[in-house]
């Protein structure tokens, strides 16, 4: 039952380094990253003097943090969605490519680089016959630096 936790923090993290999907591609360069956005703002109010420029960063931030926390729970809603279709490609949509990349399947040593990842998933969804129907309960999004 507990194997999403990982991968599920894992996608949720995944966004602060998206990897580039059609969808992300279309995004405008002035487009931020919520999470970094969040970070950004509360540097930001830290370094400010004036009461107006505080109150100006703090009303942007609480914008900021509810488009970050939608950020993380759409990714861990398309992990839970991978999961249960045992869907390579969206479990691949849900992982970063980059070699940093580790991921711990229940009784399973550590899996490092993106590849290996993948492939690990591959591997699981090709032998389970399915996946055991996962629902997430009580989401709760909390915002740490860029994670």
């Amino acid at each position: 039952i507990l194997l999403c936790y990982y991968a599920a923090a894992a996608s949720a993290l995944q966004y602060a380094h998206p990897r580039p999907s059609p969808r992300t591609r279309r995004r405008s360069s002035e487009q931020t990253d919520p999470v970094l956005e969040v970070e950004r703002l509360e540097n930001a109010i830290a370094a400010s003097t004036e009461p107006n420029e505080q109150k100006e960063l703090a009303e942007k931030l609480g914008m900021s943090r509810m488009s970050a926390e939608m950020s993380v729970l759409s990714a861990n809603a398309a992990f839970y969605d991978a999961f249960q279709s045992c869907d390579v490609a969206k479990m691949k949509a849900v992982w970063s490519d980059s070699d940093d990349v580790t991921c711990v399947h229940p009784g399973h040593p550590l899996i490092s680089g993106a590849d290996l990842v993948l492939n690990s998933w591959r591997a699981l969804f090709s032998s389970a016959g399915g996946m055991p129907k996962l629902e997430a309960q009580r989401q709760r999004v909390v915002l740490r630096g860029s994670a």
